[in-house]
């Protein structure tokens, strides 16, 4: 699990992949934007409110990330392997949050129903997660729970809610993500391919953060 392309040093300190460490910061402090904007109190609509939680997801994890890609010297492979699938975990969480918020605004009728899976997908991602300790699981789960909100808020654009795509072009620039892992394109070893991702995660949060915040506008 202690993989890395870069490092510098300073005395007796060791730091790893610095750019990713610097990215994994940038897209902490996105995400604590959006969840921030998202807990004003005219954020009125409950499914917008919900929204906070896919964002703290994100942010969270590339706290944890930090720690994984930066100060993984300092982390025996046990201790890592355990940060690592927090990390997934947490990500994994944040993507049942935005499936909460579409059901919630879309389906509440059949709520408790979609809510049931939703929580069924989680779990079962975690056993797997756990068993396997593969990153392509969080990118099947990612996929499974985000590529339909990407779907149907592309439908709600064509039936003139300007959200839907925000919200959706906000998951189609995240999707672009898996190419670049699974190509690992990178321009250097110093701005490889976890870094690029990162960048693109940003922009996605960003989208998506605006379309939740119209969708709020347009509920009124």
């Amino acid at each position: 699990m202690l993989h890395y392309s870069t490092e510098i040093t300073s005395g007796d300190f060791v730091l790893r992949d610095p750019v990713t460490v610097v990215t994994n910061i940038m897209m902490f402090i996105a995400g604590l934007i959006a969840w921030r904007r998202l807990i004003r109190d005219d954020v009125t609509l409950r499914a917008a409110r919900l929204w906070r939680w896919f964002f703290a997801g994100i942010s969270i994890a590339s706290l944890i990330g930090v720690i994984v890609h930066g100060l993984s010297a300092y982390t025996p492979d046990n201790v890592h392997l355990s940060i690592w699938l927090t990390m997934g975990l947490v990500q994994s969480a944040g993507v049942s949050g935005a499936q909460l918020a579409t059901v919630e605004q879309y389906w509440p009728s059949k709520l408790r129903l979609l809510q049931g899976f939703i929580i069924a997908q989680l779990v079962i991602t975690t056993i797997v997660l756990i068993s396997y300790q593969t990153y392509t699981i969080v990118k099947y789960h990612l996929a499974v729970g985000i590529l339909p909100i990407m779907g149907w808020h592309l439908y709600q654009f064509v039936n003139q809610k300007k959200s839907g795509i925000w919200i959706a072009g906000g998951v189609l620039v995240s999707g672009i993500t898996g190419a670049v892992h699974g190509y690992r394109i990178s321009l250097s070893q110093w701005f490889n391919y976890n870094d690029i991702s990162h960048i693109l995660v940003i922009v996605s949060v960003w989208m998506m953060a605006k379309g939740v915040l119209m969708l709020n506008e347009e509920s009124r």
